[in-house]
């Protein structure tokens, strides 16, 4: 588990970044939580501008979600404090994970050179992963059957085969307390984890175990035991439906973010991609037809409807009788 150097020696004192977020952050955020930005913005910038948008999409579409939300005990101000510090445990992850920058195709690459390899350690830790059952070898399963059913490469190599040349990586990982075991989502998904326990350790904040949990299970991550650090949504006891808001939130300002495995989307594939996930059950139906369909009649600029996909959406929205 990563180190959490928290909390500062230092008394909070108002800053010039304090003063300098956007109004509706400076109007939740108390300045140990606007500490915890600050430190986050200076590890990755990526992460702290993604964090403030998400915040931006959650203020933005929260009234359609208001009243289930505040009727299961969340309120419109733990909701932004939760978008905008959804992320800041990534302060807690080592920038050869944070910041690499191999591609999904690459991945894709190393995972086939590692499954054609004959490497019997490598399918050991497929095993002690889940991802081969104790009784299947990687000879019988043929890899286009197996990358049907995990089709993230970045969740089948581990990180000790990503960095095996790389000694300067490695100790970065050891630096960090990060298992080299874990395959690299699994490493990247430990922030939920640490987002949670920095959140726990501000004194004296307000309704802190409702944040804790928004930001400890914003990704609500369907993966294998191994790597799996958060718990389930049946086990929280507060508003499942601000847990998925924030998530989709989180998921689809990534997708219009440009970052360094990736480049941006255009607001037509964002949509498709969430219709598909959806449709896939990443997101619950209810909470993703409204989100969809208030981004489908809203976006700026105006979605291109000579597109194969804006057809797609719109007579998606129709079928469950989404659109407004």
């Amino acid at each position: 588990m990563p180190r959490l150097d928290w909390p500062p020696t230092q008394e909070p004192v108002e800053s010039d970044f304090f003063n300098n977020l956007p109004d509706y952050v400076k109007e939740v955020l108390n300045i140990d939580e606007a500490n915890l930005l600050e430190e986050l913005k200076t590890k990755d910038t990526k992460s702290y501008e993604h964090s403030l948008e998400v915040a931006e999409l959650i203020r933005e579409k929260f009234d359609l979600f208001a009243d289930t939300i505040t009727r299961e005990g969340v309120s419109k101000k733990d909701m932004l404090r939760a978008a905008t510090l959804h992320d800041i445990g990534k302060i807690d992850i080592p920038d050869c994970v944070l910041k690499d920058t191999t591609t999904w195709g690459e991945f894709k690459t190393k995972f086939q050179e590692l499954y054609n390899a004959d490497n019997t350690a490598y399918e050991k830790w497929l095993k002690e992963s889940n991802f081969l059952a104790e009784d299947e070898s990687i000879a019988e399963v043929s890899i286009e059957k197996f990358e049907s059913k995990f089709n993230n490469h970045r969740d089948l190599i581990p990180l000790k085969e990503l960095f095996a040349n790389d000694d300067e990586k490695l100790g970065e990982l050891k630096k960090y307390d990060i298992d080299s075991e874990l395959s690299f989502m699994g490493a990247l998904r430990l922030h939920e984890k640490c987002s949670a326990k920095r959140i726990k350790n501000i004194d004296n904040l307000e309704n802190k175990e409702i944040i804790a949990e928004l930001v400890g299970s914003h990704h609500d991550y369907q993966t294998n035991e191994k790597d799996s650090l958060v718990n389930s949504k049946a086990l929280l006891n507060i508003s499942v439906t601000a847990i998925e808001l924030v998530h989709i939130a989180d998921v689809h300002q990534a997708l219009s973010q440009k970052r360094s495995y990736k480049d941006s989307m255009s607001q037509e594939d964002i949509l498709y991609i969430l219709m598909k996930d959806t449709q896939n059950g990443v997101f619950k139906e209810s909470i993703a037809h409204r989100w969809i369909n208030h981004s489908f009649l809203n976006a700026k600029p105006p979605l291109d409807k000579t597109t194969g996909k804006y057809s797609s959406l719109e007579i998606w929205l129709n079928e469950n009788n989404a659109l407004e």
